[in-house]
């Protein structure tokens, strides 16, 4: 490998045959590349467990995976990316509160397996990654033309960055709460991710709007299942909301939850319904970006137990 990076930008130097990659484990670590199409922090966060690396010329994720914590009866062939992945996307994407921009991060569709569960915190081993990564030949034979763009060095443009130092803690805080075996966050997460990435299209903002719902719903559901932790037996829509507003310090309103988004998700996501027959999906864009910043609020809220603005939150 000839592949060699500046220390002084935070990038890799030089490679070694410490950490081997693999086709396939059921156990291990799964390294992840992004793409340029994405929007992403500048900086690096890691835990023995997770690594996110943002660099000039190359971004990349990497974190321990186990199948076994995840088996069930349920099949899925769209499994990518891993649970895993999506608890440490989410943990470095929640930690922005509202009207502070985004992060979009966009995953590049190709990975690196590796059959040991690497020290991710050891910059050895994020300086052995990054070469590894750059010896690969990363663009597949077979990409189409609707492939997001590989990272610079194999062609791709420049990556994007945020004009803001990463609040490391609150992403570790965030991390180390989340559970990979709650798959109903898990799911919910999933969705709030991938509507983000398809609101990068501005073609798909509309089917970003579609996986919104979906995390609207997981949302909902969390709420709930911590209201019966609280003896409520039947939690319903407007005590889920009361939930919300008693986190906030504000006062009960007596409104159900997210109810500004009702009828315009019944009326979307069913053709026909009791409110009719419409042509097109009586939404509008803005729509798509309010809720993802509003349930970016309200998934931090569940995952923490806590309100707190990252704009004030001081990273030490």
């Amino acid at each position: 490998m000839d592949a060699s990076y500046d220390r002084s930008a935070n990038v890799i130097k030089l490679p070694s045959a410490a950490v081997k990659p693999i086709q396939r484990e059921k156990r291990g670590t799964l390294v992840r590349v992004f793409s340029p199409a994405g929007f992403y922090w500048r900086g690096i966060f890691r835990h023995p467990q997770a690594l996110y690396f943002g660099g000039p010329e190359l971004v990349f994720a990497a974190c321990h995976f186990n199948e076994a914590e995840h088996e069930g009866e349920y099949y899925s062939e769209f499994d990518d990316p891993r649970v895993e992945e999506v608890l440490l996307q989410s943990a470095l994407s929640l930690s922005i509160g509202w009207d502070g921009g985004v992060v979009s991060l966009y995953p590049y569709p190709w990975t690196l397996t590796i059959s040991d569960q690497v020290d991710l915190q050891d910059p050895k081993v994020t300086e052995e990654l990054g070469c590894m990564i750059l010896g690969s030949e990363i663009v597949p034979s077979y990409s189409l033309l609707t492939d997001p763009p590989p990272p610079p060095p194999r062609g791709g443009p420049p990556y994007e960055f945020r004009n803001a130092p990463m609040p490391i803690d609150l992403q570790l805080k965030i991390w180390q709460k989340v559970d990979s075996r709650d798959h109903l966050l898990v799911r919910g997460l999933a969705a709030w991710l991938k509507a983000r990435m398809l609101m990068q299209h501005q073609m798909f903002t509309l089917e970003a709007l579609y996986s919104l719902y979906v995390a609207l719903d997981a949302t909902f559901s969390l709420i709930c299942r911590k209201l019966k932790e609280q003896g409520i037996e039947k939690p319903d829509a407007w005590d889920a909301h009361a939930f919300l507003e008693e986190a906030e310090g504000r006062p009960n309103e007596g409104f159900p939850y997210f109810g500004d988004f009702y009828v315009d998700r019944v009326s979307t996501m069913h053709p026909e319904s009791r409110y009719g027959v419409f042509p097109y999906a009586p939404v509008s864009n803005c729509d798509a970006h309010t809720l993802f910043e509003n349930l970016r609020e309200v998934f931090r809220l569940i995952i923490l137990g806590e309100v707190i603005d990252p704009k004030n939150y001081v990273d030490v």
